[in-house]
């Protein structure tokens, strides 16, 4: 369907009357990875991290930003002065409670990470009624939590790992990025019954093996002790290491995703209800849904039907799209033998939607031979897994940025498309909305 307002417009191409230049400029060095849009107030809240520091920014339907927030539609903040470099503080934004909750992982000890949260209210300043302070390192209330599982140690980026949860090497290498995969780390954060649902990947105890955790955290920043085990739930296996990477959330269930680092190294997915508890019925291994690929998801959509897309990175350094049924088992009328793979040469897709129609559309990354750097694309399927031949070229919107990591995408009110990432080698943001 095409954008009647502009009636030459083209599905998967640049609306130009969108234009954040002078908020992003004042950004420079920053990682841009995180997007949402606050219909109550037409704003859009962008996420964004840069060594220990993360920045909020909001901005208007034309890309101008918001004069009543922070400095000039900008808040940068870090988590105190004692913590180090760190990776992507700033990586998911989300609305809580008339609040902008921002979150990634952070170092709060030399060497140690953990995920953390802080929440500012319109004006840009820190809500202290969340945790007394506005900001909360996840780290530092577990240790007086009193989990009956055991003490937890937070693991950041694993990429394609081995049986143990240890990142293993790779001869797939692009000149400008080691693996493509480390453009994402184990977190996400989704907002559902007035509470936020945190996924990270940690180690319990001496076990051998990683273990994905869930995490319920009240609008006061405290977690839900009646969620799980004093609000968190932990996925294990006996046979290999559950990373995650994605939650997505629906009105009776939770959904996670990742990967599991054993055996041929599926993706993996699992249903889990609002009281933490694992749904042994969903998937093919009591209650984990794999895929016969090799390879890691990176984000989950889950449609109005229960079915759920995966979109990620493989082994062979490939983009992948899967499908799993209502039921946790994976589609094998999607795309090519149950899934979608672009075939792009060191590519990885980080993030994904559904739109109005039903749509599947996501954003990555590939590199691009004839120049050497990384390109951002935006990508929309048919429900079959075949691409929209009407959006982009051939399905496939190459983002006009030069060496430039897709990092988030999400479907406007209106339909179009807002794409933002950040460039690779000098960072710098930048969001890009397509007419849908």
């Amino acid at each position: 369907m095409h954008d009647h307002t502009h009636p030459h417009a083209l599905p998967g191409t640049p609306d130009a009357s969108f234009n954040p230049a002078s908020v992003l400029a004042s950004l420079d060095g920053f990682q841009l990875h995180g997007v949402t849009h606050w219909q109550q107030h037409s704003r859009t809240c962008l996420a964004l991290s840069k060594g220990r520091e993360y920045a909020l920014a909001v901005i208007d339907d034309q890309g101008i930003a918001d004069p009543a927030f922070g400095s000039a539609g900008i808040v940068r903040d870090c988590y105190g002065s004692n913590v180090g470099d760190g990776i992507t503080p700033g990586r998911r934004v989300a609305i809580l409670d008339q609040t902008i909750m921002i979150g990634g992982m952070t170092e709060y000890l030399p060497g140690q990470y953990s995920p953390a949260i802080a929440c500012y209210d319109l004006q840009g300043q820190r809500v202290t009624r969340f945790n007394g302070t506005g900001q909360l390192v996840l780290a530092e209330v577990l240790a007086t939590a009193r989990c009956a599982m055991g003490p937890i140690r937070f693991e950041t980026n694993l990429a394609l790992c081995s049986t143990t949860g240890l990142a293993i090497n790779t001869r797939f290498a692009a000149p400008s990025r080691q693996m493509q995969d480390f453009n994402q780390v184990n977190f996400d954060m989704r907002v559902a019954h007035g509470k936020l649902y945190v996924v990270a990947t940690g180690r319990i105890g001496d076990s051998p093996r990683l273990a994905g955790l869930i995490f319920c955290i009240t609008a006061e920043g405290r977690l839900d002790a009646a969620f799980a085990d004093q609000g968190v739930a932990a996925l294990q296996s006996d046979d290999y290491s559950v990373l995650l990477r994605s939650i997505a959330v629906q009105e009776n269930w939770i959904y996670v995703a990742g990967g599991a680092a054993g055996g041929s190294n599926p993706a993996l997915a699992v249903r889990v209800d609002y009281a933490g508890i694992k749904d042994p019925g969903f998937g093919t291994d009591n209650g984990f849904a794999l895929t016969r690929q090799a390879f890691r998801i990176n984000d989950l959509v889950v449609d109005d039907q229960g079915e759920l897309f995966g979109v990620g990175v493989g082994s062979s350094m490939r983009a992948i799209v899967v499908r799993f049924s209502a039921s946790g088992v994976q589609d094998d009328d999607f795309g090519d033998n149950g899934a979608y793979i672009p075939g792009l040469a060191y590519s990885a897709l980080t993030y994904a939607g559904i739109d109005a129609r039903g749509r599947l559309f996501f954003i990555g990354d590939y590199l691009d031979m004839q120049s050497g750097y990384l390109r951002a694309m935006v990508t929309r399927l048919m429900a079959d897994g075949s691409v929209d031949p009407e959006f982009g070229v051939a399905g496939v919107a190459r983002l006009d940025t030069l060496d430039a990591i897709g990092a988030s995408v999400i479907a406007q009110p209106d339909g179009k498309l807002l794409a933002v990432g950040y460039t690779d080698r000098a960072a710098m943001p930048y969001a890009t909305r397509l007419f849908a």
